[in-house]
């Protein structure tokens, strides 16, 4: 429940911000005692050497880190 949440509002967000989007092949929980956070793996669908990181804080959910390929930028309208 935790990393599909976390994958959804992620691969979400990227979509919203940047306009592409990702899919997600390995999560890694940080150490509880540190954060409620979870690091996502993926790739720009289409291009599996594109590789994407989302550090996601699940509670509440928002995006901590965020590491997309080189000349993806943000939309012009993102806030």
């Amino acid at each position: 429940m935790i990393v599909s949440s976390a994958e959804k509002f992620a691969a979400n967000y990227v979509l919203e911000k940047y306009g592409v989007t990702v899919r997600f092949t390995e999560y890694k929980f940080s150490p509880p005692d540190l954060a409620n956070s979870l690091g996502l793996h993926g790739y720009i669908e289409g291009d599996k050497k594109k590789k994407v990181f989302v550090f996601v804080n699940y509670d509440p959910l928002s995006i901590q880190t965020l590491s997309l390929p080189e000349g993806i930028s943000k939309k012009s309208n993102a806030k």
